[in-house]
């Protein structure tokens, strides 16, 4: 149980700095997306 908890845990360690970049780049674009558009639906 010990050894399945540490090798989770290594693995989250190494997943993490993989998928965390990729979920702010893709909220920080969909922030961009919405401020960029907003201007257009408000113009509209």
């Amino acid at each position: 149980m010990f050894s399945f908890l540490a090798s989770s845990s290594i693995i989250q360690r190494a997943f993490r700095p993989i998928i965390f970049p990729a979920v702010r780049v893709r909220t920080e674009f969909i922030l961009i997306d919405f401020l960029g558009s907003s201007p257009i639906m408000f113009l509209s």
